[in-house]
């Protein structure tokens, strides 16, 4: 009896660590397990925005620390939204934008990045009359990435967003430090994080830290993006504007 019940054992264990295995093993089926950007697609597109990189980085509008209108190109493109018509911001916030926004088109071709709000009107007018963190030139709306740019009827394309909130980041963080971004799909953004790491195609330190919930701040139908200003001098590089240490 009691070498039956051993046998039995010993197989409910093996059928157990079988049935682990296989699930281990299972093919994802994920939209972050089927990437369509790979390490060599990457680092082309790495290698010409740094080509990109030396010779936007010249331009004045990046280094002022007033608001200047952001300069719009096809990568970049404006979308009046309830009055706000123009899209005014500090240079160094033009420069991450433009800078991710042309990171994606290279990843990408044909796509384009949409903005919303940047500050409302110059001079400074809501036209809620509420408060409006906008108000500061730091702070931008954005669109989500549509899987075809011109029909906002078609899907969100995770994958490309993912990749221009992460040259948001890492620009972000060496011009200046990151506020808060909202957006809606997060936890999706973060699973493709894992699998990018997994790959060797970000460093594995990167977070998409101070993220807040869209839910709380009506964040559902566009992204948000804000950076805390440079009080010190905005120095003029060779790879864009840096906040003087």
């Amino acid at each position: 009896m009691m070498r039956s019940l051993r046998r039995w054992a010993t197989a409910a264990v093996l059928l157990l660590s079988g049935n682990q295995l296989m699930a281990a093993s299972a093919p994802c089926s994920a939209w972050w397990c089927q990437p369509a950007v790979t390490p060599e697609k990457l680092n082309r597109a790495l290698q010409d925005l740094n080509a990109w990189v030396t010779e936007e980085a010249r331009k004045d509008v990046y280094y002022t620390r007033d608001l200047q209108p952001m300069p719009m190109d096809e990568t970049l493109k404006a979308f009046d939204k309830n009055g706000y018509n123009n899209i005014y911001g500090y240079g160094y916030l033009h420069w991450v934008l433009k800078k991710s926004a042309k990171f994606v088109s290279l990843l990408y071709p044909g796509y384009f990045i949409t903005v919303l709000r940047v500050n409302t009107n110059h001079p400074y007018s809501n036209p809620t009359g509420s408060h409006d963190a906008h108000g500061n030139g730091l702070d931008v709306d954005m669109g989500y990435i549509l899987t075809h740019p011109n029909d906002e009827s078609s899907a969100i394309d995770f994958e490309a967003q993912f990749w221009f909130v992460y040259m948001l980041y890492t620009e972000a963080r060496v011009v200046s430090s990151h506020r808060y971004s909202g957006f809606s799909y997060i936890h999706e953004m973060e699973s493709y994080l894992d699998s990018a790491i997994a790959r060797a195609m970000i460093p594995k330190h990167f977070r998409f830290s101070g993220i807040t919930d869209p839910w709380e701040f009506s964040h559902i139908s566009h992204f948000h993006f804000g950076m805390n200003p440079c009080n010190k001098p905005v120095t003029r590089t060779a790879v864009g504007p840096r906040c003087t240490p």
